[in-house]
């Protein structure tokens, strides 16, 4: 398998854990067409357009992916996997390396979907949910109320004391 991964779709790699003690989940997952992370607390996944052929779940350290840095002049890296057990080779603008892959199973995140009728919807900005986490400083929790799809979204950060609202934005959905 050979694949390309723009720093947009390497940035799934944020929501892998830290911790080695739990190796598998501090990777990104390569399965089927899509590029998926989870720490236990975060689960993101996106798509990966080029990848058409069956192949078994390759699980990248997440570190590897986000000290990757892009070819010039091309915005991407490159990962290829030929078979060869528990590595791969990963190509960006610092050269070419051999990695190591990680040995497990990952989750099966299709089962983590709630499939429950859906309450409400509320869209937010990524700019305006990243200015709420700079308004609450150090504080590493954030509570969230949400009043209704048309409503503001009461933010707070308990320990700094920061609190205040975040207007939803009209969705299609």
């Amino acid at each position: 398998m050979e694949l390309t991964l723009t720093k947009e779709q390497r940035q799934i790699a944020h929501a892998a854990a830290t911790e080695e003690s739990r190796p598998v989940l501090a990777t990104v997952c390569i399965r089927r067409n899509k590029l998926i992370a989870a720490n236990g607390f975060v689960m993101a996944e996106t798509i990966l357009e080029d990848i058409h052929e069956n192949h078994e779940d390759m699980l990248i350290p997440a570190k590897d992916m986000l000290k990757a840095k892009d070819i010039k002049a091309m915005n991407h890296i490159m990962l290829h996997n030929n078979g060869e057990a528990g590595k791969a080779r990963l190509i960006d603008n610092e050269g070419e390396r051999v990695i190591g892959l990680v040995q497990g199973t990952f989750p099966n995140t299709e089962l983590l979907y709630p499939k429950d009728k859906v309450a409400f919807r509320i869209g937010l900005s990524c700019d305006v949910l990243s200015t709420m986490l700079k308004v609450a400083g150090k504080d590493n929790f954030v509570k969230l109320t949400f009043y209704g799809e048309d409503r503001p979204v009461k933010f707070e950060a308990p320990r700094t004391e920061a609190q205040g609202l975040i207007m939803p934005y009209s969705v299609q959905w």
